[in-house]
């Protein structure tokens, strides 16, 4: 409105890379530079704020036989990693996961271990067993703020079904004790 113009300029980069030992051990990691201000086209109304994180370790993993280990970074030095919890991603994310499958079944572990669970409304840890049991999709996830997830589908002839139940986790009150 006022004749003056604005301009932007931003760089987002990852970069990824492996390598397979002789042993069978996977190590992998990634990293990431952000910089500049990014003008928001998705809503077309705003400049981003000035990135100033520069460059991010993003994660490190080990995977093998016994499963995948993904230690995910503290990109903004305070709030840990970005791995979504098991049974509500909207609770805080974790900075530590474990993938395992053992026979027909998978395992994973989410924790947050920058959480103090005594004193954030937010989950340090979630769980989930997931697998097919006779055609039956089967998955079951938890925290310990006594959340869960579970469902059961199955799939014929073109149509699934599926029955589902979820109970969010609990608020910890400003007191430290559990709601």
């Amino acid at each position: 409105d006022d004749g003056d113009n604005l301009s932007y300029t931003e760089v987002n980069i990852t970069a990824a890379a492996s390598v397979t030992t002789d042993a069978g051990l996977t190590l992998g990691t990634a990293m990431s530079i952000d910089g500049g201000v990014g003008y928001n086209f998705a809503d077309d109304d705003t400049f981003d704020g000035s990135k100033s994180n520069g460059v991010a370790l993003d994660n490190v993993t080990i995977a093998g036989a016994m499963g995948k280990l993904t230690i995910d970074g503290n990109n903004n030095g305070t709030t840990g990693g970005n791995l979504a919890m098991l049974v509500d991603a909207d609770d805080e994310s974790g900075d530590i996961a474990y993938t395992g499958t053992f026979g027909e079944m998978t395992l994973n572990v989410v924790a947050d271990v920058t959480k103090d669970p005594k004193t954030d409304a937010d989950v340090a840890w979630s769980a989930a067993v997931s697998g097919s049991i006779a055609g039956i999709a089967l998955r079951v996830a938890g925290d310990e703020e006594s959340a869960y997830a579970a469902s059961a589908g199955y799939s014929i002839g073109g149509v699934s079904v599926t029955l589902a139940t979820k109970k969010e986790a609990l608020a910890v009150n400003t007191a430290g004790g559990k709601a």
